[in-house]
């Protein structure tokens, strides 16, 4: 529902659970969708996207469906867990001693939203746009006058500009 709300709608059965249109045949996952119409374009893609997800997840024998975190024993996301297996993957054939390197001087959220804009993941139309997200213009909210890139957002925008400003006074 919240993942994939363009197929949810479609759904002709809204109350039941992803488990429901499952069925296990020879050890194989066979999937029985009931969509209030035939899919197509970007549809065909989420549902793709959908079945991809479904498929390397467990399934429960609870009512409702839900996720598990595979890479710690409780099965609960945290973000101390992730910082753990991110440092053991990403720096095990350095020196599994080594930690990542935090700088102290700059808000934890200040550097990840930094990194996001190096990895143009921050989530302007045009971001969103290129997720097949259905927009009904990718102009800037604010000025109405440029394409609402993450360049354009902060920096370019006379509002980004004038908080620089600001903050250049300040």
């Amino acid at each position: 529902m919240i993942r994939f709300p363009r197929l949810y709608r479609l759904e002709t059965d809204q109350s039941a659970t992803v488990k429901d249109r499952m069925q296990l045949v020879n050890n194989s996952w066979i999937f029985q969708w009931a969509w209030a119409r035939h899919l197509s374009g970007r549809l065909v893609g989420e549902l793709e996207q959908l079945i991809s997800v479904v498929s390397t997840s467990s399934c429960f024998d609870s009512d409702k469906d839900r996720w598990v975190f595979s890479l710690d024993k409780s099965g609960v996301y945290t973000c101390k867990s992730v910082a753990a297996k991110l440092d053991t993957c990403l720096l095990s054939s350095n020196s599994p001693a080594i930690k990542t390197i935090r700088n102290n001087l700059v808000p934890q959220k200040v550097g990840i939203f930094v990194w996001r804009v190096l990895k143009g993941r921050i989530a302007t139309l045009v971001e969103l746009d290129k997720r097949g997200i259905d927009l009904g213009s990718i102009l800037c909210a604010t000025c109405g006058n440029e394409i609402e890139s993450i360049d354009h957002a902060l920096f370019k925008c006379k509002s980004a500009v004038d908080v620089w400003k600001s903050i250049h006074k300040w």
